[in-house]
Order: structure tokens, then sequence, then C-alpha cells
């Protein structure tokens, strides 16, 4: 085996079909995307049998403040389309990350490599201060997945309510949050604990995080809130959970019950124009 693995079976039940999530905590090298590219595939060869493999931000090129020590790759760079390759012939989604070329600018860029062979790529919507080299994206993704739709949201992405709440309401079952922090990976899990189970609660989702090495870290929460994987030890390793979820075409979520409430579906969007730029028509006149 090539760095560690673990496996946790996370429930079973009716109308549920079970899916197989794979969390990767990698450490890249910064530039060195066809070393990076190995070590993917050979820590996804390690998950064979998993639906969807998630691999921390910027992980193909290594991340860096500065754009250019990383060497931006284009969206049809030939590393980009062995992993597209290697997702279709094993039948395993791949979610991956790499800084981007985008004419002359470049941007924080995960990609998700279908089963089926199609590549979608997320460009990241917001940035931490630290970034102002990067240029933002414009639009969020979520992408059927090895039969999950997963949300993307990167790093910082996973501090604003909001974009997890908007990944729900694109019908995500899984929102992945892909970190490149240096952060020690037992404070990295610390801290996610603070919040990352708060945004599968609230939404009715399943969330999960991993963080690159040498920081690192691993945690996935259940849709109530639950943690249901967790890891804080050094170097590669990768954590294989099997997660309950709704079948397709089964009722919706919630119940009659309080513990089975669906409480995404008990928002009212149209007291929370103040979070927008502009309030709505005559919104201020009331």
């Amino acid at each position: 085996m090539r760095g560690g693995s673990a496996i946790v079976l996370y429930g079973a039940g009716r109308l549920r079909r079970v899916f197989r999530l794979a969390m990767a905590q990698m450490g890249s090298r910064i530039g060195d995307a066809d070393r990076n590219l190995r070590r993917m595939l050979e820590m996804a060869d390690d998950c064979r049998g998993s639906d969807l493999v998630c691999f921390p931000e910027a992980s193909l090129t290594g991340y860096s403040l500065d754009p250019e020590r990383a060497s931006p790759l284009g969206a049809g760079d030939p590393r980009i389309m062995e992993m597209r390759s290697r997702a279709r012939e094993t039948g395993c989604a791949m979610a991956f990350g790499f800084v981007r070329r985008a004419g002359a600018s470049a941007r924080v860029s995960h990609a998700v490599a279908g089963a089926d062979g199609s590549l979608l790529i997320y460009d990241k919507t917001h940035l931490g201060a630290s970034e102002s080299a990067y240029e933002r994206g414009d639009s969020l993704l979520v992408a059927p997945a090895g039969g999950a739709r997963a949300g993307i949201a990167l790093c910082i992405e996973s501090h604003v309510p909001e974009v997890s709440s908007m990944l729900r309401g694109m019908s995500a079952d899984l929102i992945l949050y892909p970190h490149a922090s240096p952060i020690e990976a037992a404070r990295r899990v610390d801290l996610w604990k603070r919040y990352v189970p708060a945004r599968a609660y609230d939404n009715g989702v399943f969330a999960a995080a991993c963080n690159s090495a040498p920081g690192g870290g691993i945690l996935v929460a259940d849709p109530k809130g639950r943690v249901v994987m967790e890891h804080s030890g050094p170097g590669d390793f990768s954590a294989v959970v099997d997660l309950d979820l709704p079948a397709r075409g089964a009722p919706g979520r919630g119940g009659g019950r309080m513990a089975d409430a669906d409480f995404f579906s008990l928002r009212r969007p149209e007291m929370y124009w103040p979070l927008c730029a502009d309030p709505p028509s005559g919104a201020l006149d009331r």
C-alpha cells in the first residue's frame, strides 16, 4: 500500500443507495504536475471500487499565492485529460484541483472527471485577501459524480454559508470542501468540526473536507451533522466511507417528526434580500 488508507461503513436503509466516497490527503510539489499526476493516480488505484475520489485544492499543480510558481495549466492540458481518461477507465469519478491559465489571468480551479467521460471545471468564486493574484470565477458548480450530485466549495468558501446553501439549492446531496491549508492536521480538523457539520445539518447534505499535506486533515459529516469520518495524521492518506444517499426517485427529504425535518425547505428566500447587492423592487417601501 502506498500511504495509508481506512474504510468506514456508514449506514444503509430503505429507499437508499450506498455511495462510496474516497477523500485524499496528499502532498503536492508546487509546479510539478507530472510528479503530482503520478501520485494522484497511485492514490486513486488504492481507492479502486469507490464512486468518487476527491483530491485537495490545486492537487495537480500544487498551491501557491504566486500563480506562476504553480505553472498554470490550460483546461485541455494532457495531464488533466489523463485524469479524465482514468475516471472513465475505472468507472470512478475524480475531483481534483489545479491552477488554471485563463487568458492573461490565473484561476484556482477544481475539475470533476466523470466515469462517463465528462469533465466539468469549477473556478473558485470567493478568494481570500492573500489571493489577489488570482481571478475569481462567477458561477457555482454541482456535478454528477458516480450517482451523487457533488457541489464544490474550495477552502475559504467553506466559511461562506450561502455558498453551501446555493449548492444544496442546485440539488447537491454531497458538498466537497477541498483545501490547501498549511494548518497542522489536528488543528485543521478541530476547526472543521466547528462549522462543516453545521453546513451538512442546515442543508441536509453530506459534507466532506480534505486538506493537502503536510498540513493535512480529512473530515466527513452526515446530513444530521454527525462526524462519520475524521483523520488528522501526517503524510499522504486516503479515507474511504460508504455514504447512505437517498435513492433517485425516493420521497423527498424530511418527514412529520422534527427529527426528520428538512430545514432547508423551510426557507423564505424573499426575506433575505439584504444579503443581495440590490433589493427586490419595492422592498424598501414596506
